[in-house]
């Protein structure tokens, strides 16, 4: 199991290019005192909302340590404070103490999406589409997934280049926008202001 990050370039601003790779393989190729740096920078809180939950924890390198839930339909708090039937307000308040009982106020904010509800292809194209790739794939879409590029937000990067055959392999990862909006929708009504959108997930297939 790996974890991808895709970076929003402009997310509140809706810009073309939503989202970018961040890929784990690049952590690693970088050397060891600028991942020490990176170690030593911004606390990183990672929020993943499902339909009935947003779930909060603290990213330490690899591993997360928990610090607490908000259920979104009647039920219990994850720390186990009684939630009743929690409205935005209520919401609200409980993610901020969640955070500030962490001391993470000033965290980088990432949105964490489980596999299930990202699509990843390996797609096949001319060499030739490099130039403008992003546009290629935008209109290819609909040969490629299920969805119409105006319905997802994508992103992508170049898995292979073979010069002789003067084709290249790209990776696709396809999140409809109905997902993403939601979840956005949801923590900003808590007052949180997303920094990265991350993708946990095995191989593209």
């Amino acid at each position: 199991m790996s974890t991808m990050a895709i970076i929003p370039a402009s997310f509140r601003q809706g810009a073309a290019r939503f989202l970018r790779w961040w890929g784990a393989e690049l952590w690693a190729c970088l050397p060891a005192e600028l991942r020490e740096t990176a170690r030593r920078g911004r606390q990183r809180l990672v929020v993943e909302i499902t339909e009935s939950k947003a779930t909060f924890s603290e990213a330490r390198g690899k591993h997360l340590k928990r610090l607490g839930a908000v259920t979104l339909e009647s039920g219990k708090s994850g720390d186990g404070a009684a939630a009743g039937n929690e409205g935005a307000d209520a919401q609200r308040a409980m993610v901020a103490r969640i955070i500030d009982n962490a001391g993470m106020r000033s965290a980088q904010v990432a949105l964490r999406l489980p596999r299930g509800q990202v699509l990843r292809r390996v797609v096949d194209l001319p060499a030739a589409a490099a130039e403008n790739l992003r546009e290629v794939l935008g209109f290819e879409m609909d040969r490629h997934t299920p969805f119409k590029a105006q319905e997802v937000y994508y992103d992508y990067r170049v898995k292979e280049v073979d010069p002789q055959r003067k084709r290249l392999k790209v990776d696709l990862v396809v999140i409809p926008r109905g997902v993403v909006d939601r979840m956005v929708r949801i923590a900003e009504a808590w007052g949180l202001d997303l920094d990265v959108v991350e993708v946990t997930g095995g191989d593209s297939g």
